[in-house]
């Protein structure tokens, strides 16, 4: 910086020191910022050859890190009454997902809430042909054919049998074949 001309004043003397440790850091920086460039790479480099092995470890053979489900258990061959006063076998839902349940239909506890999550799943997939819901009745003595009929009407509102789709059964048949299905195909 170029001297001032009156040397004697003092805001002269502190523009002159001030603009020399300003001139002095901005050399200094310079010299710091080319470090810090080098250092600013390395970081992104790391950061860069973490990302690529995180992604390899990650997705990279996905399928010898898959943890495989054993099979539990087959759901045997059944055969019950449906809401139509229609026989109800395994081979209707053969080759479909299903939701099985058990309820019955005077039950005041869990059953309408229960019931009212698996409408809230039959309204999602009402529709697609490959999900049924099917739900078994464990009192069958009180649940009649036209009971679980009218219980289905409340639940999915089908009027006079004809429902918006064939997903949803209500079963009935002997107890202990309910119970047996309960326990030996349904884990």
């Amino acid at each position: 910086m170029p001297p001032l001309k009156d040397k004697n004043s003092k805001f002269a003397t502190l523009m002159q020191d001030y603009s020399s440790l300003i001139i002095g850091n901005c050399i200094n920086f310079t010299g710091l910022s080319i470090y810090m460039k080098r250092r600013y790479w390395w970081y992104i480099g790391f950061f860069i050859v973490l990302m690529v092995a995180f992604y390899l470890l990650l997705f990279a053979g996905t399928d010898y890190y898959k943890v495989k489900l054993p099979v539990l258990t087959y759901v045997k061959e059944f055969s019950f009454i449906d809401q139509n006063d229609k026989a109800f076998t395994e081979r209707e839902v053969e080759g479909k997902v299903y939701v099985a349940e058990y309820f019955f239909t005077t039950c005041k506890g869990i059953c309408p809430k229960m019931n009212a999550n698996m409408k809230k799943v039959y309204d999602k997939f009402k529709d697609e042909n490959e999900f049924a819901i099917v739900s078994h009745t464990c009192m069958p003595e009180t649940d009649s054919v036209a009971l679980l009929k009218a219980y289905e009407e409340k639940m999915i509102g089908a009027v006079n049998g004809q429902k918006k789709s064939g997903n949803w059964f209500f079963v009935t048949g002997s107890k202990d074949s309910l119970y047996r299905m309960a326990r030996e195909s349904y884990l």
